[in-house]
């Protein structure tokens, strides 16, 4: 990342024009963006126009992310002073965030040509112009802020973007990056530039406790620095640790509440999952009249994670944004895969499967690394839906012909997928059979099982075998994970209702033996008695009344209500029900 702070700009004649420049900067520095924009429109309007007020008003615009404002003001600086460099430089930058090399290549050739390799500020805005687009190239940012030091020996400046060519050129080493940095703050000890570079390079390298103490560091030399605490805010993320990351981003707040610092913070809400904090803390922002593209994204990036069965107007409102982002991003601005993604997962979520499978197709197509994740949060998003067979379609190309592609939450949801979609198909099944059966016999024959019948029965088969072979697979994965026998036992009774093996009882059983005593009266008190009830069930039906009768009275004592020990235990009833399936 480039730095303008502290940079010192002498006009001659223009002293109180130069401090409100040096203002300006400042304020771009501190990410306070739009406060510095009326610093800038104030000087540019008193004038003379000089050239560098055009450029750095420009990288106000740019370090926000607003590159084609950054050139208008570029453009207007060149044709303001068609002899200076240093706009050329601005508008070969923007060139190559747009990766048009050739034209870059023509605007810094110009740049040097009229700076004549003699101008240590024209050397070292083009190091940062070959490292602030997608477009790099760190052995000519080398190149040039190495001639930038050779002219400016003493400018701090130069140091810092040196160290982050060669840090862009070999990411695995800092040494010679912290070196440069600690040269800058060596020549400059009243900036935390240099010691703030450090703390991104110790956390780049994952070495936490070290990035913490320079940030710390950087807020002694100056505590109104904002970046020192949005840095803090970010480690403290990647720690884990929520409520401190929040905590440093509302102090980032305090020296800086411009709209944009007022988005990165949304920003940060929603990466700690804080969906509903998000949102409030967005619409806030569009009520105070800022009307910024970006903040509809991030509004439905939110509004898709926040939405739920009891919350669908999340949804609706999530495709509303996501749609306004769309429509009103300029027509140079990229977008990202995640965004068709996110337009895809909406319009799912509001009823337009189609037209949301494209736009996810879209997504994949442009970013190949999202499908894994992609496959499971369709499997998902489709499985809530009860649309069982679009969701099997994702779990199945997910895996890709083995269990080992799906983890063990994923396994135990597909698992659950399959069993709900059985117990459809056995419902069908039943009405089928029940209409078949009201059917008057033709000439006195009986009617023959229809066509549809024997495909329901076996579809209903096969999704009990790939339901048992998935919670078979959970319960390798995790032998003491008592849902996966419960489920299993619950298949089985399924594929065996005449009681022809043990099978279900010995899956019941080992689901009873995981559950603890503590257990069995809080929150998996429905699974014991369920597991109990079919052993019940079980014993009664293989003659086995003595143990049946037994296992109907542990169940009456934890559930003196429960009907199927009732029914048992009262000789003027009958006995037991089958098991609920």
């Amino acid at each position: 990342m480039r730095s303008i702070f502290f940079s010192v700009i002498i006009f001659t004649g223009l002293n109180s024009s130069a401090q409100s420049l040096k203002e300006a900067l400042a304020l771009t520095e501190n990410e306070n963006y739009e406060q510095a924009e009326l610093v800038f429109k104030n000087v540019i309007q008193k004038g003379p126009a000089v050239p560098e007020w055009y450029y750095y008003f420009g990288e106000n615009f740019f370090k926000r992310g607003e590159t084609d404002s950054a050139m208008v003001y570029y453009r207007k600086g060149m044709a303001a002073h068609m002899m200076a460099p240093i706009n050329y430089v601005g508008a070969g930058k923007w060139f190559l965030s747009k990766s048009m090399l050739d034209s870059a290549a023509r605007y810094f050739y110009q740049a040097k040509t009229l700076s004549k390799d003699k101008n240590a500020e024209i050397a070292r805005e083009l190091a940062n112009a070959w490292l602030e687009t997608d477009t790099k190239n760190p052995d000519k940012a080398i190149e040039s802020a190495t001639l930038a030091i050779k002219l400016d020996p003493k400018n701090a400046l130069n140091y810092l973007v040196y160290g982050d060519a060669l840090l862009e050129k070999n990411p695995t080493s800092g040494t010679e990056p912290i070196k440069q940095y600690q040269l800058a703050t060596q020549l400059n000890s009243k900036s935390p530039l240099g010691i703030i570079r450090e703390g991104k390079l110790y956390k780049r390298a994952r070495n936490y406790k070290l990035a913490l103490e320079k940030y710390e560091a950087a807020k002694q030399i100056d505590s109104t620095f904002a970046p020192a605490y949005s840095e803090k805010a970010e480690l403290y993320f990647l720690l884990a640790q929520n409520a401190k990351s929040v905590e440093n981003w509302k102090k980032y707040l305090a020296l800086n509440n411009s709209p944009y610092a007022r988005q990165r913070f949304i920003g940060a809400l929603y990466r700690n999952k804080q969906f509903e904090e998000a949102v409030s803390e967005g619409l806030k922002l569009k009520a105070s009249g800022l009307s910024d593209f970006r903040l509809d994204r991030i509004l439905a990036y939110a509004y898709e994670e926040l939405g739920s069965k009891t919350n669908k107007e999340a949804f609706v409102q999530g495709l509303q944004a996501i749609t306004n982002f769309f429509n009103q991003a300029p027509k140079t601005f990229k977008f990202i895969a995640k965004d068709y993604r996110c337009l895809g997962y909406l319009l799912i979520r509001n009823g337009k499967d189609s037209l949301g499978i494209l736009e996810i197709n879209k997504a994949l197509q442009l970013d190949p690394n999202l499908v894994s994740d992609t496959y499971s949060r369709l499997a998902k998003l489709f499985a809530d839906a009860k649309l069982f067979d679009k969701s099997n379609t994702y779990y199945r190309l997910k895996m890709n012909g083995s269990w080992s592609n799906i983890n063990l939450t994923e396994t135990y949801d597909y698992g659950k997928l399959l069993y709900a979609w059985a117990q459809q198909l056995k419902k069908e099944l039943l009405e089928l059979q029940a209409a078949e059966a009201s059917k008057k016999p033709v000439k006195g024959k009986p009617n023959a099982p229809s066509p549809l019948l024997n495909s329901l029965s076996m579809q209903l088969q096969q999704r009990l075998n790939e339901a048992d072979s998935a919670f078979s697979r959970v319960a390798e994965l995790k032998p003491d994970y008592t849902m996966a026998y419960i489920y299993k036992g619950r298949i089985l009774v399924y594929k065996d209702e005449d009681v022809k093996t043990d099978a279900a009882k010995l899956a019941f059983e080992k689901a009873i033996s995981l559950i603890k005593p503590e257990e069995k009266t809080s929150n998996f008190k429905s699974y014991w008695i369920e597991a109990n009830e079919y052993l019940g069930y079980y014993f009664e039906k293989t003659g086995d009344k003595a143990t049946a009768k037994q296992v109907f009275e542990q169940i009456k004592a934890l559930d003196p209500t429960n009907e199927k020990a009732e029914r048992y235990l009262n000789p003027k009833k009958q006995g037991p029900v089958a098991p609920k399936k």
